[in-house]
């Protein structure tokens, strides 16, 4: 019961902040600093370095003051990963996080929810913060992790946000304006695509005392160069499984969602190339994965998403970047599909 109602508060939450913070660049504003190249990208923090994310709530972005310099500017990336929202920096992360150290985590507690900002053509876009193990809240805004920034999550050159909700919501990060802007400088990657393939491969639900899910998953190439993906078919499932989850399910009726808890995990001794497969650009891998752990999941309507995930730890830039291609990192979500579950043990 208390899980259900935290969800439906989340639910709420992020409903109610949608119109909003969820919304595309603004027109001019003339507190952002001016910049040289009108399609700058580029991340602020405030002028006022004492106000946080819960100090902003209510405040628009064109009312903001921006600090007179960015945080991150475009010439301090190698590329932006648009798949997963990595950036790819030119000088590791103690340049741009003080006191940084190669730990879970390597945020400062002065920078508990902090805000930051993105923008894209001088406009300022959407705005993030920081969480480390000091916050109390959750806003309905993208997130840096204190997980993230330290070792334990992403290499020393890439700096990731998150989306922390369901693609029902939509992701701010998704801009367009941020996108344009990135391309017109020549730092947009677009990674890859994760599709849930429910037209020729329905998801089999086999309910038990335990329920086992097998869904069928597609990864498309959108970069222009070669890249490897992690691939199921060539690791242990329980490895695959300590990285990836498997869909979640979640009921249109009751506000549950259903993952799989009860999975067992194989936790890997070291990284392996031979988990990964060269994708060329434009091509398409298709892999049918059984995932057993979830609890009974009762008959009903449901929405369904995956999250794709790659490993992170030890792919170092001298690692990632083979001869033949790029080693894909971090996480991205597949597209969201409606589920009908008619009985026990069948969908539509």
């Amino acid at each position: 019961m208390k899980k259900t109602k935290a969800i439906i508060n989340l639910i709420v939450l992020q409903f109610t902040f949608a119109f909003l913070f969820i919304s595309g660049c603004k027109d001019n504003n003339p507190v952002v600093p001016p910049t040289q190249n009108d399609n700058t990208f580029a991340i602020y923090f405030l002028k006022d370095t004492t106000l946080t994310n819960k100090d902003i709530l209510n405040t628009n972005l064109a009312d903001l003051v921006l600090d007179d310099k960015p945080w991150i500017s475009q010439e301090d990336i190698y590329f932006y990963d648009w798949s997963s929202h990595c950036i790819y920096l030119k000088k590791d992360k103690s340049y741009f996080f003080p006191n940084y150290y190669e730990g879970y985590y390597s945020l400062p507690k002065s920078w508990t929810d902090r805000p930051w900002i993105v923008v894209a053509n001088s406009i300022p876009c959407y705005k993030g913060y920081f969480v480390t193990d000091a916050s109390m809240d959750f806003f309905p805004f993208p997130e840096i992790s204190a997980l993230q920034v330290g070792t334990w999550g992403y290499p020393k050159d890439i700096i990731t946000s998150e989306w922390p909700y369901w693609s029902f919501n939509a992701d701010p990060r998704e801009n367009e304006s941020v996108k344009s802007s990135l391309k017109q400088n020549n730092l947009y990657h677009g990674g890859i695509e994760v599709f849930l393939d429910t037209i020729n491969s329905p998801i089999k639900i086999f309910n038990g005392d335990t329920t086992t899910i097998e869904y069928t998953i597609q990864i498309k190439n959108n970069e222009t160069d070669n890249l490897y993906v992690f691939d199921p078919d060539k690791v242990d499932n329980e490895i695959y499984h300590h990285y990836n989850n498997g869909p979640d399910f979640f009921n249109n009726n009751t506000y549950v969602s259903y993952e799989s808890r009860y999975k067992k995990e194989k936790k890997p001794t070291a990284w392996t190339s031979g988990w990964y497969t060269l994708l060329k650009s434009g091509e398409v891998i298709k892999r049918i994965i059984k995932l057993k752990g979830y609890p009974i999941i009762p008959i009903g309507k449901y929405l369904v998403e995956l999250r794709y995930f790659c490993p992170t730890e030890g792919l170092n830039k001298n690692i990632r970047e083979d001869l033949n291609g790029r080693y894909w990192i971090g996480q991205t979500r597949s597209n969201l599909i409606l589920l009908t579950l008619t009985n026990s043990n069948s969908n539509k």
